[in-house]
């Protein structure tokens, strides 16, 4: 159970700390599952996908289903969603052209992503 946060570490009641991913774009998707974000044509390795430039996030989030068995790290990581609960996700090192990044970067990969890519506040863009 979380008791308090500061920048990206997150403290648990037992004195542990985690550090996470902030993620704002949980809340944006428009009426019917249809979004009125902008999104924008990029690459996960050699897949098409629709990107969202987010601000609110800070991190690399992309669909699970972008990511080869061999990018995963075997290391986890940890996102703070907008409604403040924290999600556990696999990370992996993946391949992105988008008009925001280009290469290889660190991400957190979740079956249930909004947009196939995410693109937060990292070093690159």
């Amino acid at each position: 159970m979380p008791t308090e946060q500061s920048n990206d570490m997150l403290c648990l009641q037992d004195g542990s700390k985690l550090k996470f991913v902030r993620s704002g774009a949980g809340c944006l998707a428009g009426m019917h599952g249809k979004s009125k974000m902008p999104l924008y044509d990029g690459k996960v390795g050699g897949n098409r996908v629709q990107v969202l430039r987010d601000t609110g996030c800070d991190g690399v989030i992309v669909k699970s289903e972008f990511v080869e068995d061999d990018q995963f790290t075997g290391k986890m990581g940890y996102m703070l969603r907008i409604d403040n609960t924290v999600v556990e996700a696999r990370k992996a090192i993946i391949k992105v052209d988008t008009p925001f990044l280009k290469g290889k970067v660190e991400a957190l990969c979740l079956s249930d992503a909004l947009y196939d890519l995410i693109i937060g506040n990292v070093q690159g863009v």
